[in-house]
């Protein structure tokens, strides 16, 4: 009798695990590494514009992917795949992550993984500028540094290997150090990638959980609320309808589906569960219930006005 007890308790062990990672409310992501151009990654400039190239590895676009990952995960919302089983994968699969990877492919490794999304990118421009002036009420030059990086993203469902959401972040800084203060170059640079990252976070949860109308009222939307913290009152939102599939002539692939902008709305309140907007721009009768709704770009709030020179060598540092 023991021993009967002990495997029927074992089986039902094993159909609870098998119960919830297949009702999971938590989708399951893969982020693979992020890719640069053929270009040295890290190269500096130096005044007399000669170059010495620091590094042509994948180090740094490996730390911003270990980056992403560490903010999904702290987003509490995914099941994240551990990263370190994704090497092996590609290199027994035969799986180039240099190149485009079919949808066939894709669909074969989101079945291994059992991963829902994978996330795809690439870093197209990282350089900072650093350039040193005097200050106000002392002596001593204090740097003030330019930073901007460009990053194209894809998120992919693994079910049908199509692309559900594209985004292209552009994030510029500039910080003006104070004068009882010390900033490193590579403090800049962290707090430069640490906010481009937020972006791409908030990109993933808005691709794989849209904030969507629920109900439109006169000139009052209501919108659920994925946003969390990411919005404030008087925010500027595009909204879309849903237009036509989009498919690849060449290769019949579906590349997503269009979206028509029919609107824009600004925030009026915020709620724990949804959000309350009015419409600014656009004929209510044309805003359906299920429309996404996406923030309007604004500029970064630490910003300040940059300076008129591009940094005290004759290029910025270039990644």
């Amino acid at each position: 009798m023991k021993i009967a007890g002990y495997v029927i308790a074992v089986i039902l062990l094993y159909q609870g695990i098998l119960f919830a990672n297949t009702f999971s409310d938590k989708p399951t992501i893969a982020v693979l590494d992020f890719k640069t151009g053929n270009k040295p990654l890290i190269k500096q400039i130096h005044k007399s514009k000669e170059v010495t190239a620091i590094t042509r590895d994948d180090k740094e676009t490996n730390l911003f992917t270990a980056e992403l990952i560490t903010a999904l995960v702290n987003t509490n919302k995914f099941t994240v795949v551990e990263r370190d089983r994704l090497p092996t994968l590609v290199k027994e699969h035969a799986f180039d992550s240099s190149k485009e990877i079919p949808s066939e492919k894709i669909i074969k490794m989101g079945q291994i993984l059992r991963a829902e999304y994978f996330v795809t990118g690439k870093i197209e421009v990282f350089e900072v500028s650093q350039k040193k002036a005097k200050t106000l009420y002392s002596k001593s030059k204090k740097p003030t540094f330019q930073g901007r990086m460009v990053v194209n993203m894809e998120i992919i469902d693994t079910r049908n290997g199509k692309i559900v959401a594209a985004k292209k972040v552009n994030t510029r800084e500039v910080y003006r150090e104070p004068a009882h203060g010390h900033t490193t170059l590579l403090a800049f640079i962290d707090m430069l990638k640490e906010k481009t990252v937020q972006q791409l976070v908030g990109g993933i949860i808005d691709g794989i959980f849209p904030t969507r109308i629920v109900k439109v009222s006169d000139n009052k939307v209501f919108l659920t609320n994925g946003l969390e913290g990411r919005v404030n009152v008087s925010d500027i939102m595009n909204v879309y309808n849903a237009g036509d599939e989009l498919v690849d002539p060449d290769t019949l692939e579906s590349l997503g589906m269009e979206e028509i902008q029919v609107g824009r709305i600004k925030i009026t309140e915020i709620q724990p569960k949804y959000i309350i907007a009015q419409i600014i721009e656009g004929d209510a009768a044309h805003i359906l219930a299920g429309a996404v709704c996406r923030l309007s770009e604004k500029p970064s709030e630490n910003r300040l006005s940059e300076p008129k020179t591009p940094g005290s060598s004759s290029k910025p540092i270039s990644w």
